[in-house]
């Protein structure tokens, strides 16, 4: 239980505490290259006087035209409209086999697991809450458990 609760702690602060380094670190960063904008545009100037959280102001609209090159140039890689398809087999030292296949363009939508054994195997629903057992009889045929 402690040794979960670290973890979860861990899990939830590293993050946070990481994305204000960055933000902190880039508005430092932001702040120190305007000093190399000729005279006349730099804020204090342009602007007639200092203004507080200009760096903040600066960083923000960095990170969100990032955001917009990365969803419009990048996203169009990683969101296609043609079939993609991802399948893994899993072989257990015991000879278990798990087939897991994902895929977000299906003709049926349904989340399985199927796990492979010598004459049987188990198929489990998630989407239906439900697990099968399928076992070879002698015929060679499958019969639903």
């Amino acid at each position: 239980m402690f040794k979960k609760n670290i973890l979860t702690g861990l899990l939830v602060l590293i993050p946070i505490v990481l994305t204000l380094w960055v933000l902190i670190t880039l508005t430092q960063f932001l702040d120190q290259v305007l000093l190399f904008l000729p005279k006349e545009v730099q804020p204090d100037v342009f602007f007639g006087g200092a203004i507080p959280g200009y760096g903040v102001i600066v960083t923000l609209i960095v990170v969100f035209l990032t955001g917009v090159i990365a969803n419009n140039f990048f996203g169009k890689k990683i969101i296609t409209t043609s079939t993609d398809i991802a399948n893994v087999r899993l072989e257990f030292s015991g000879g278990s086999v798990a087939n897991l296949t994902a895929s977000r363009i299906s003709q049926k939508n349904e989340r399985k697991i199927r796990v492979f054994e010598k004459d049987k195997y188990y198929s489990v629903d998630f989407m239906n809450s439900n697990i099968k057992k399928y076992i070879k009889n002698t015929l060679g045929k499958k019969k639903k458990n």
